[in-house]
C-alpha cells in the first residue's frame, strides 16, 4: 500500500542519509511502498551540497545498493520527489523562509 508522506533529513548529505537513509527510501519506493507525491526534503549545509545533491544520491545509490538493485528508469521516478533545502541548523536566521515554503 502506497504511503504519502514528507520526510525531513537533516544532514541530508551525510554519511547516514547516503547510506542507509535514502537507499531505504529508494528500496521503499520501488516495491510501491512510496506514493508519487510524498517528498524527501533534504536539507543541505553548504552551497555546493545543494547543487550536486542529485548527482551525490545517484551516485550514493549507485554504492550502497546491493548487486542489480539500482535502476535509472527508478531513479529518475525517485529523484522527482527528493526536494534539497540549503539550511543551516546553526544559522538560525538563514534559509528557513525557503523551508517554511515547502509547507505553505
Amino acid at each position: 500500500m502506497k504511503k504519502l508522506f514528507d520526510l525531513v533529513i537533516f544532514g541530508g548529505t551525510g554519511d547516514l542519509s547516503m547510506r542507509k537513509l535514502l537507499p531505504a527510501m529508494y528500496r521503499a519506493y520501488c516495491q510501491g511502498d512510496v506514493d508519487d507525491d510524498s517528498r524527501i526534503i533534504v536539507c543541505c549545509r553548504a552551497q555546493a551540497d545543494f547543487e550536486n545533491l542529485n548527482k551525490t544520491t545517484e551516485d550514493a545509490l549507485r554504492a550502497f545498493l546491493g548487486k542489480n538493485e539500482f535502476k535509472i528508469e527508478d531513479w529518475e521516478s525517485f529523484s522527482k520527489i527528493i526536494h534539497p533545502v540549503l539550511i543551516n541548523l546553526v544559522e538560525l536566521d538563514k534559509g528557513w523562509d525557503q523551508f517554511a515554503k515547502l509547507f505553505g
